[in-house]
């Protein structure tokens, strides 16, 4: 128990002055840290074969589902409301998506790696341009900032995979659906 309570005291213990904000230097250096990062991650699996990449599926998968816990579990000790338990906000349909993509049904497949494709690059650099979730209401050492760059970052670094090696090409009617689904997620 006394543990439970030194992780809310850090994840708690922040004034109005630690909060990093947007569009300052703090927000560019994880801008900078997020493009760099991407670079070296791309340049380093270039060579990647096919299979490589559906074991890194599998492998981000596991990664995402461990960090929703780990976030699910800091907003239980913190006592938020239940209705923030659910991974239902755009981005976290990322971890939906991912587990579709490994299905060894087709549709099923398509349907993981649009939403990878065209939803998560879109959701992840909206985040990174524009982190409100974060940046605006952590500073920049909390663990939610850091749970929600890393999250971003494996969401994009998954679609530019596909993308890259041409595993999925989008194509009309899935961008529809795409579209479809942030309109409807507006509402």
């Amino acid at each position: 128990m006394a543990k439970l309570l030194e992780i809310k005291f850090f994840y708690d213990h922040f004034t109005q002055n630690d909060i990093c904000g947007m569009f300052n230097l703090g927000h560019l250096l994880t801008v900078v840290v997020f493009i760099a990062s991407m670079a070296l991650a791309l340049f380093f699996s270039r060579k990647m074969t096919e299979s490589q990449v559906k074991k890194m599926h599998l492998i981000v998968a596991i990664v995402v589902s461990v960090l929703e816990v780990v976030k699910i579990t800091l907003r239980v000790v913190k006592g938020q409301s239940y209705d923030s338990y659910m991974p239902l906000y755009f981005c976290s349909l990322f971890i939906f998506a991912i587990w579709l993509s490994l299905s060894k049904n087709p549709k099923i497949n398509r349907f993981g790696y649009a939403y990878i494709t065209m939803g998560g690059i879109v959701a992840s650099l909206s985040f990174t341009i524009y982190p409100s979730t974060s940046l605006a209401i952590f500073p920049i050492w909390h663990p939610a900032t850091f749970h929600s760059f890393i999250y971003h970052w494996i969401i994009f670094y998954t679609g530019i995979m596909l993308l890259i090696k041409n595993q999925y090409i989008p194509n009309y009617k899935i961008i529809q659906l795409i579209l479809l689904i942030l309109i409807m997620k507006k509402f």
